[in-house]
């Protein structure tokens, strides 16, 4: 049996539970058990799906860009991103994300938004 997580989100009406397996992204998986998240590439390069991770690791190995100081930051690629423990999720983190990597002379994508797309995929 494939290893499993739980994932809770941080939703406006209050927190969302959902199981994810290993090997599934953490959007796919959200998706599945009802959620609408903001998204746009699903590719890990425009940040529309960034979130907060509040809780737990994920594997940012599928992103196209992501990088150490946005783990650092506490931020999360949910479109490419696969759990690796339990997760605590809080979205609606592109602007924060955006800001954080301009300080950090991080490339930074400009013309997306969640609140522009929210839960639009390509």
């Amino acid at each position: 049996m494939p290893e499993r997580f739980k994932v809770t989100v941080e939703m406006e009406d209050g927190p969302k539970t959902f199981w994810i397996a290993a090997d599934e992204f953490i959007l796919a998986a959200a998706r599945r058990a009802g959620l609408v998240l903001p998204s746009l590439c699903e590719q890990g390069w425009c940040i529309t799906c960034a979130v907060w991770v509040l809780a737990g690791d994920i594997d940012q190995t599928a992103s196209r860009r992501f990088y150490a100081q946005d783990r650092q930051a506490g931020f999360g690629l949910i479109c490419t991103g696969r759990a690796r423990s339990d997760l605590h999720l809080r979205p609606g983190a592109t602007e924060a994300m955006r800001e954080h990597r301009v300080k950090a002379r991080l490339p930074a994508p400009r013309g997306t938004s969640s609140r522009i797309f929210p839960g639009r995929s390509n």
